[in-house]
């Protein structure tokens, strides 16, 4: 996963130098490979598609005359919405790991090293 893609996306953490953005994003994809199975494989990304696709194609199937076209468009469709779901995941999972960085290191400037 890139995660130069994120830098400026949040902002809890865009007024921060990109090199300390970067760090805080590396340690929040650490936690969300941590907390997320689907995150963590890459599954998501390879089997969302797939069933976006079967999905809608069942249901033009179903509620249709099954008309090529329609199918086509269930396609089209069915990966537009894999590639929102995918993408919304991704943020969801590391915007909870950048809270959980950002914690972390709130308590490290909290605790007095000797």
């Amino acid at each position: 996963m890139d995660i130069k893609a994120y830098i400026d996306y949040f902002s809890e953490i865009a007024d921060l130098p990109r090199e300390r953005q970067f760090t805080l994003l590396e340690q929040a994809q650490q936690h969300a490979a941590k907390r997320s199975f689907l995150f963590r494989t890459g599954w998501l990304e390879l089997f969302a598609p797939g069933l976006c696709i079967g999905l809608l194609a069942g249901l033009v199937y179903l509620f249709t005359n099954s008309s090529p076209w329609l199918y086509l468009a269930a396609a089209v469709v069915g990966l537009l919405l894999a590639r929102v779901l995918i993408k919304e995941h991704l943020n969801a999972n590391m915007r909870k790991g950048l809270h959980i960085a950002l914690r972390t290191r709130a308590k490290e400037k909290r605790t007095p090293r000797h």
